[in-house]
């Protein structure tokens, strides 16, 4: 089994190499192992501008959900693979996919008569209701269980193949995030008795076909065209490597690297300016790697033959001072020569990389913090950005904050749709009012883990709805979840008044001090436990 998957993951990249889904530019794609032990791949293709699938019609020619009437041989290729389920309360309540009474996975579909196109994830695909049924298993299904699939790669594969039309980043930045979370872990837990503290292991189920994958070394990622890697330091301070047991002193290592001359890819690529001032000048240092090929034993740039790759400077934090601002620099500077070419700007030598940035206007309307927001949301998720901008928040000191909220707060709120949809409780439709205002009350939590607080800063818009019920854990959630008024009437009723006379006097004294917030909330604990020692004790009475 492992190798017959393996020879059609082999045949799928070549037809899709060769243009079976329009011209490819690049491809990136993982394996997994499902539970069961059964193997998938998740695949990303980039299609170049004329073979993307810009319109209801391109779609249509190459993706269907629905299932064939005119080929049978095609329907029965979709009935046995592409149907999913069939789940819901009118066919099976116990699905795996059912959670909270819906399918995770939002089937059945609605029917559709032609394909829609959305801003901010999938295609809607067409899903015309027929009135045919098929039989499945023991149920009858329709077009609302089909999974996209291509007809093509169906009939030619004969296996489960769902392929997806995608049109916004915020779904290429989920698939990236899907393709990279890892393989599926299990908890276990081990205990002697239930009187003893539980300790959980994070532990890894390897099946019997992942461990011939490995024993096979077949790769478990691959990605085309390659990621380069592009290191970025300050003048003389370059990572170096050394093996403690094959020389006698540090000093001894340096000498080896003043004598050895061993470039990084930074200091190679002014090197390279000089030696190719007519290829590299119209370069940029991330986009190096598409004219020139890092030789790794000999530490030079040298001229591209073939093909083209992809380069990636290591990311730098907003607070790494003059590191941060030579990034900045190697973003906007073609053709540099050396570091002090970086500083000079109109034959002016800057003191510093920040000099140099001001004098070139980087810096002027915050635009390094755009740059950097700008940068950082196209790769990462909406959590990690929210981290990002309370940094610069409260480290930076951005001259107008509000207006960098303004510019990215759809980046930064990019993932609180589906977390307001499957918070405690659910918010089964959020408006953007409700995600953007839940998007300054996380920001205002972080920055209260640092004793800080959006209050603090004029031109920032803040919370003001009340989100303490949508708290990370919803026991805790639940349990702040009453009626402080009604709590404390409920001391006063005769009721309780008759059974609680050792109750002590300061807890009724409360209600005199309720304007008080910062006591009320101290003592909110406290009405709780004595709510509950009065439950008891009359429980006892009564007994």
């Amino acid at each position: 089994m492992t190798r017959v998957f393996k020879l059609k993951i082999e045949a799928l990249l070549h037809d899709i190499d060769h243009g079976i889904l329009g011209v490819s530019v690049a491809c990136v794609h993982t394996i997994e192992f499902q539970k069961r032990g059964l193997p998938h791949m998740h695949l990303i293709a980039f299609l170049q501008p004329l073979s993307k699938l810009r319109s209801p019609e391109a779609i249509d020619s190459l993706i269907s959900a629905e299932i064939p009437e005119q080929d049978v041989q095609l329907q029965q290729l979709v009935l046995k693979f592409m149907i999913h389920g069939p789940c819901g309360l009118l066919y099976n309540r116990s699905a795996p996919c059912m959670e909270d009474g819906k399918c995770m996975r939002n089937f059945p579909k609605p029917f559709r008569p032609q394909t829609t196109l959305s801003e901010d994830s999938y295609a809607c695909y067409k899903c015309t209701d027929t009135g045919i049924l098929h039989t499945v298993g023991r149920h009858q299904v329709d077009n609302c269980f089909v999974v996209p699939y291509s007809p093509f790669l169906l009939w030619k594969y004969q296996c489960h193949i769902n392929i997806e039309s995608v049109f916004s980043l915020k779904s290429i930045k989920y698939i990236y995030k899907y393709v990279y979370k890892g393989g599926d872990r299990a908890t276990v837990e081990f205990s002697r008795n239930h009187n003893e503290v539980k300790y959980y292991l994070d532990a890894r189920f390897i099946s019997a076909s992942e461990a011939c994958w490995c024993l096979f070394e077949f790769n478990m990622h691959a990605q085309k065209p390659a990621v380069v890697k592009l290191q970025i330091h300050l003048p003389h301070e370059q990572t170096i490597t050394f093996n403690p047991d094959q020389v006698p002193n540090v000093a001894h290592v340096l000498a080896n690297v003043q004598q050895s001359h061993r470039d990084t890819t930074l200091t190679a690529f002014f090197k390279a300016n000089r030696c190719y001032p007519e290829l590299a000048h119209a370069l940029l240092y991330h986009e190096f790697p598409q004219k020139f090929v890092w030789h790794a034993p000999s530490k030079e740039w040298k001229p591209r033959q073939c093909g083209f790759a992809i380069g990636r400077i290591y990311y730098v934090q907003p607070t790494a001072g003059e590191k941060f601002y030579l990034h900045l620099l190697l973003t906007a500077v073609h053709g540099p020569v050396s570091f002090m070419d970086l500083k000079t700007y109109r034959n002016i030598t800057a003191p510093s990389f920040e000099a140099a940035c001001c004098a070139r206007g980087l810096l002027a309307n915050d635009q390094e913090w755009s740059t950097c927001l700008e940068d950082a949301a196209a790769m990462h998720t909406g959590s990690q950005l929210r981290r990002l901008f309370t940094t610069i928040l409260m480290d930076c000191a951005p001259s107008h904050p509000g207006q960098l909220w303004m510019n990215f707060q759809e980046a930064i709120c990019d993932d609180l749709k589906y977390a307001l949809q499957h918070k405690y409780p659910p918010i089964p439709d959020p408006t953007q009012e409700q995600i953007l205002d839940y998007g300054l009350f996380l920001i205002d939590n972080i920055m209260q883990q640092n004793r800080k607080s959006l209050t603090a800063i004029p031109s920032m818009p803040t919370s003001n709805m009340p989100w303490v019920n949508h708290l990370d854990n919803p026991l805790i959630a639940d349990q702040l979840n009453y009626d402080t008024g009604q709590e404390f009437s409920s001391l006063h009723s005769p009721t309780y008044s008759s059974w609680i006379p050792w109750i002590p006097l300061h807890i009724f004294h409360m209600e005199s001090m309720e304007s008080t917030r910062g006591f009320q909330d101290s003592m909110e604990p406290m009405i709780i436990i004595t709510v509950v020692v009065v439950v008891i004790f009359i429980s006892y009475v009564f007994m």
